[in-house]
């Protein structure tokens, strides 16, 4: 049996008063911090990071001559293709 009473918590023991929608939800998430502030609090405290660097982008590429100019496209053919058959032995 039972010598004490149960706290009072301060809840209504009746569900009908229960209104879900009144409840606030949470907290609204943080902002996120503008692009590159990470890096910037990194430099400044001297921070050096194991994480390997992006190499720089490759210069755009130079275009060969075209044919009739010498260079790459002038050794090209525009006949079909020739394939060496082999001779078998009898």
């Amino acid at each position: 049996m039972m010598a004490r009473q149960r706290a009072n918590l301060g809840f209504d023991t009746d569900d009908a008063s229960l209104d879900p929608a009144e409840w606030e939800i949470g907290t609204p998430a943080p902002a996120r911090p503008a692009e590159g502030t990470a890096r910037k609090a990194a430099e400044a405290t001297g921070f050096r990071s194991r994480e390997t660097v992006a190499p720089p982008p490759a210069p755009a590429a130079i275009p060969a001559p075209v044919q009739g100019q010498g260079g790459a496209g002038a050794q090209t053919s525009d006949g079909p293709e020739r394939t060496v058959q082999s001779e078998s032995a009898p």
